[in-house]
């Protein structure tokens, strides 16, 4: 097993266009980018935010994902836990979808077992176009995007044939960016606190025999 790599993915090209968490117990949630790539969670509640900054880990989770260890092949479900996984997918907006299935702890390796699979779903081709550019490069927009097309989904296919037949095991801290629940991405608004409310200015009382000059006109 040593001669397998244990780089598993380092960061998928192309922008995210949303994620998906499954429990174990089938309870999922999704988020969703918005077209600046800004994660929204649907479904809150008035007063209730999104943590952007577990949103945001989540959204890491695949970059530069590395194995601790690899399970033989043949390790049983019920022992590694991926007889009942819990589920995370990664769609791209390029047409890449990764899934991650996560198993229960690997206590000899301090971490979880888990497996990949990596498919495409070519997306919806541009708007036919011939483009020049400022060097006078014109461009077919479709036969473009087709080549682009070509190449990712030989890109999954060589992906999924490298990662999915194996069972490998990473460390705790990266697969809790897969486990996350609903409920920790939530939180309450807090409320700004009331701005404070000046004291009136104190009036001075005149002395005894002091003349005060009457007040100016107001204009």
């Amino acid at each position: 097993q040593d001669w397998i790599s244990r780089n598993l993915v380092n960061g998928p090209r192309g922008e995210l266009e949303y994620l998906m968490v499954q429990a174990t117990n089938g309870a999922s949630y999704g988020l969703l980018a918005d077209t600046a790539g800004v994660f929204r969670l649907s479904g809150l509640a008035a007063g209730q935010e999104m943590k952007a900054e577990v949103a945001g880990s989540m959204a890491g989770a695949l970059q530069n994902l590395s194995a601790v260890n690899v399970l033989d092949p043949k390790a049983d479900p019920a022992t590694t836990g991926l007889a009942h996984p819990a589920t995370f997918v990664a769609k791209l907006k390029n047409g890449l979808t990764y899934t991650v299935k996560v198993g229960g702890p690997a206590a000899s390796d301090n971490g979880r077992a888990v497996q990949l699979a990596v498919s495409y779903e070519k997306p919806e081709p541009p708007t036919p176009a011939i483009t020049t550019n400022t060097a006078g490069v014109v461009t077919d927009t479709v036969k473009a995007f087709e080549q682009v097309a070509e190449a990712q989904a030989k890109q999954a296919q060589t992906e999924h044939a490298r990662l999915a037949p194996w069972t490998f095991v990473v460390a705790d801290y990266v697969a809790a960016n897969f486990l996350r629940t609903r409920e920790e991405l939530v939180q309450v608004v807090t409320s700004p606190p009331p701005a404070a409310v000046a004291a009136p200015a104190e009036q001075s009382t005149p002395a005894a025999g002091e003349v005060v000059p009457p007040a100016a006109p107001q204009p």
